[in-house]
Protein backbone atom coordinates (compact mmCIF):
# COMPACT_ATOMS: atom_id res chain seq x y z
CA UNK A 1 0.00 0.00 0.00
CA UNK A 2 1.28 3.44 -1.19
CA UNK A 3 0.99 6.18 1.51
CA UNK A 4 0.66 9.81 1.74
CA UNK A 5 1.50 12.20 5.17
CA UNK A 6 -1.71 13.76 6.71
CA UNK A 7 -0.55 16.59 8.88
CA UNK A 8 -2.99 16.92 11.99
CA UNK A 9 -4.17 20.14 13.79
CA UNK A 10 -2.27 19.07 17.10
CA UNK A 11 0.71 18.94 15.15
CA UNK A 12 1.00 14.80 14.50
CA UNK A 13 1.61 13.09 11.23
CA UNK A 14 -0.41 10.07 10.09
CA UNK A 15 -0.67 8.32 7.38
CA UNK A 16 -3.51 7.69 4.19
CA UNK A 17 -3.68 5.07 1.43
CA UNK A 18 -2.65 7.33 -1.90
CA UNK A 19 -5.01 5.16 -3.76
CA UNK A 20 -8.01 5.39 -1.17
CA UNK A 21 -10.32 7.73 -0.12
CA UNK A 22 -8.58 11.03 0.42
CA UNK A 23 -9.09 13.11 3.91
CA UNK A 24 -10.96 15.88 3.14
CA UNK A 25 -11.76 19.20 5.28
CA UNK A 26 -15.64 16.89 6.02
CA UNK A 27 -13.25 14.64 8.62
CA UNK A 28 -12.27 18.15 11.07
CA UNK A 29 -15.51 19.36 11.13
CA UNK A 30 -17.07 16.29 11.87
CA UNK A 31 -14.95 15.69 14.90
CA UNK A 32 -15.46 19.13 16.16
CA UNK A 33 -19.34 18.85 15.70
CA UNK A 34 -18.96 15.53 18.27
CA UNK A 35 -16.48 17.30 20.67
CA UNK A 36 -18.57 20.14 20.78
CA UNK A 37 -21.97 18.40 21.03
CA UNK A 38 -21.39 15.54 23.35
CA UNK A 39 -20.59 16.29 26.48
CA UNK A 40 -19.43 13.75 28.74
CA UNK A 41 -15.51 13.05 30.26
CA UNK A 42 -15.49 9.49 29.66
CA UNK A 43 -17.17 7.52 27.35
CA UNK A 44 -17.20 3.99 25.85
CA UNK A 45 -16.66 4.86 21.60
CA UNK A 46 -17.21 2.80 18.50
CA UNK A 47 -16.82 4.34 15.05
CA UNK A 48 -17.96 2.44 12.66
CA UNK A 49 -16.10 2.29 9.20
CA UNK A 50 -12.72 3.91 10.32
CA UNK A 51 -10.80 3.66 6.80
CA UNK A 52 -7.28 5.29 7.91
CA UNK A 53 -8.39 5.91 12.04
CA UNK A 54 -7.85 9.69 11.54
CA UNK A 55 -11.37 10.44 13.04
CA UNK A 56 -10.73 8.17 16.19
CA UNK A 57 -7.72 9.30 16.39
CA UNK A 58 -8.36 13.22 16.55
CA UNK A 59 -10.99 12.30 18.79
CA UNK A 60 -8.86 10.27 21.17
CA UNK A 61 -6.31 13.41 21.36
CA UNK A 62 -8.87 15.72 22.07
CA UNK A 63 -11.19 13.30 24.43
CA UNK A 64 -8.30 11.49 26.65
CA UNK A 65 -10.58 9.81 29.11
CA UNK A 66 -12.97 8.44 25.94
CA UNK A 67 -11.87 4.49 25.10
CA UNK A 68 -12.73 4.61 21.34
CA UNK A 69 -13.05 1.44 19.65
CA UNK A 70 -13.38 1.64 15.19
CA UNK A 71 -13.83 -1.28 12.88
CA UNK A 72 -13.06 -1.46 9.36
CA UNK A 73 -14.03 -4.41 6.92
CA UNK A 74 -10.60 -4.14 4.91
CA UNK A 75 -7.86 -5.95 6.78
CA UNK A 76 -4.65 -3.50 5.23
CA UNK A 77 -7.01 -0.64 6.49
CA UNK A 78 -6.68 -1.83 10.09
CA UNK A 79 -3.33 -2.31 10.08
CA UNK A 80 -2.91 1.55 9.14
CA UNK A 81 -5.34 2.58 11.66
CA UNK A 82 -3.78 0.83 13.92
CA UNK A 83 -0.32 2.31 13.39
CA UNK A 84 -1.53 5.75 13.19
CA UNK A 85 -2.53 5.15 16.72
CA UNK A 86 0.42 4.28 18.16
CA UNK A 87 2.10 6.85 15.81
CA UNK A 88 0.09 9.67 17.82
CA UNK A 89 0.58 7.51 21.04
CA UNK A 90 -3.12 7.00 22.01
CA UNK A 91 -3.38 4.10 24.30
CA UNK A 92 -7.32 4.53 24.39
CA UNK A 93 -7.83 4.23 20.41
CA UNK A 94 -8.31 0.34 18.75
CA UNK A 95 -9.28 -0.94 15.68
CA UNK A 96 -10.64 -4.30 15.07
CA UNK A 97 -11.41 -5.94 10.95
CA UNK A 98 -15.39 -6.48 11.36
CA UNK A 99 -18.10 -6.17 9.15
CA UNK A 100 -20.49 -4.09 10.39
CA UNK A 101 -23.53 -5.21 8.86
CA UNK A 102 -23.65 -7.92 11.03
CA UNK A 103 -21.47 -6.31 14.30
CA UNK A 104 -23.35 -6.89 18.01
CA UNK A 105 -20.28 -6.11 20.62
CA UNK A 106 -19.53 -7.44 23.59
CA UNK A 107 -20.57 -4.48 25.11
CA UNK A 108 -22.98 -1.68 24.21
CA UNK A 109 -21.71 2.21 23.59
CA UNK A 110 -22.02 6.00 25.34
CA UNK A 111 -21.07 7.09 21.87
CA UNK A 112 -21.04 6.17 17.83
CA UNK A 113 -19.75 7.91 15.30
CA UNK A 114 -19.56 7.31 11.59
CA UNK A 115 -18.58 8.91 8.35
CA UNK A 116 -19.82 6.01 5.88
CA UNK A 117 -20.17 5.83 2.11
CA UNK A 118 -21.71 8.59 0.84
CA UNK A 119 -23.38 7.27 -2.31
CA UNK A 120 -26.07 4.09 -2.75
CA UNK A 121 -24.90 2.01 -5.74
CA UNK A 122 -26.13 3.22 -9.36
CA UNK A 123 -25.52 6.29 -8.28
CA UNK A 124 -22.09 7.16 -9.81
CA UNK A 125 -19.34 5.69 -11.25
CA UNK A 126 -17.68 2.96 -9.11
CA UNK A 127 -13.74 4.04 -8.88
CA UNK A 128 -11.68 0.61 -9.70
CA UNK A 129 -9.75 1.03 -6.59
CA UNK A 130 -11.53 -1.16 -4.06
CA UNK A 131 -10.53 0.93 -1.25
CA UNK A 132 -12.09 3.96 -2.39
CA UNK A 133 -15.00 2.09 -4.16
CA UNK A 134 -15.91 0.94 -0.28
CA UNK A 135 -15.38 3.93 1.21
CA UNK A 136 -17.75 5.85 -1.52
CA UNK A 137 -20.28 3.59 -2.26
CA UNK A 138 -22.68 1.62 -0.66
CA UNK A 139 -21.37 -1.93 -2.07
CA UNK A 140 -20.72 -3.32 1.69
CA UNK A 141 -22.83 -1.55 4.01
CA UNK A 142 -26.47 0.64 2.85
CA UNK A 143 -27.92 3.30 5.33
CA UNK A 144 -30.19 0.97 6.64
CA UNK A 145 -27.69 -1.32 7.75
CA UNK A 146 -25.79 1.46 9.42
CA UNK A 147 -28.75 3.00 11.39
CA UNK A 148 -29.54 -1.17 12.02
CA UNK A 149 -26.04 -1.89 13.29
CA UNK A 150 -26.27 1.87 15.39
CA UNK A 151 -29.85 0.48 17.41
CA UNK A 152 -28.35 -2.71 18.53
CA UNK A 153 -25.18 -1.21 19.75
CA UNK A 154 -26.08 1.81 21.06
CA UNK A 155 -27.28 2.51 25.20
CA UNK A 156 -30.49 3.19 25.99
CA UNK A 157 -29.47 7.09 26.57
CA UNK A 158 -26.21 7.10 24.07
CA UNK A 159 -25.84 9.21 21.18
CA UNK A 160 -24.64 8.42 17.39
CA UNK A 161 -23.57 11.06 15.39
CA UNK A 162 -23.67 10.37 11.32
CA UNK A 163 -22.72 12.51 8.49
CA UNK A 164 -23.91 12.21 4.92
CA UNK A 165 -24.37 14.43 1.72
CA UNK A 166 -27.61 16.78 2.66
CA UNK A 167 -29.22 15.18 -0.56
CA UNK A 168 -29.55 11.97 1.14
CA UNK A 169 -31.45 13.95 4.38
CA UNK A 170 -35.19 12.46 3.69
CA UNK A 171 -34.00 8.63 3.70
CA UNK A 172 -32.10 9.26 6.77
CA UNK A 173 -34.67 10.62 8.31
CA UNK A 174 -36.99 7.69 7.07
CA UNK A 175 -34.30 5.18 8.18
CA UNK A 176 -34.16 7.06 11.63
CA UNK A 177 -37.79 6.57 12.09
CA UNK A 178 -37.72 2.84 10.70
CA UNK A 179 -35.00 1.72 13.47
CA UNK A 180 -37.07 4.06 16.47
CA UNK A 181 -34.40 6.72 16.66
CA UNK A 182 -35.02 10.21 17.31
CA UNK A 183 -32.90 13.10 15.32
CA UNK A 184 -32.17 15.25 18.60
CA UNK A 185 -29.23 17.58 16.73
CA UNK A 186 -28.66 18.01 13.14
CA UNK A 187 -26.18 20.85 11.25
CA UNK A 188 -25.54 21.56 7.57
CA UNK A 189 -22.34 21.77 6.63
CA UNK A 190 -20.65 23.16 3.24
CA UNK A 191 -22.40 24.58 0.13
CA UNK A 192 -23.82 23.42 -3.09
CA UNK A 193 -22.96 20.00 -4.41
CA UNK A 194 -20.46 19.48 -1.57
CA UNK A 195 -23.30 20.24 1.50
CA UNK A 196 -23.57 18.07 3.86
CA UNK A 197 -25.47 16.96 6.86
CA UNK A 198 -24.23 15.96 10.45
CA UNK A 199 -27.39 14.26 12.78
CA UNK A 200 -27.36 13.33 16.18
CA UNK A 201 -30.03 10.55 16.95
CA UNK A 202 -31.13 8.38 20.19
CA UNK A 203 -33.42 5.96 20.55
CA UNK A 204 -36.77 6.73 20.56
Amino acid sequence: MELNQVLLPFGKTIYQSLKGQPVSSDTGFFVQYIADHYYSERAEVLELGSGCGIISVMLGFYREKFNIHGMDILPELVKLSSLNAEICELKNVNFEECDLVDFAGIKLYDLIITNPPYYAEGTGRIPPCEERAIARFEIKCTMSDVFRTIKRNLKPNGSAFIMYPFERYEELSDNAERTKMIKVNEEIYGKNKNKKIIVEVKHA
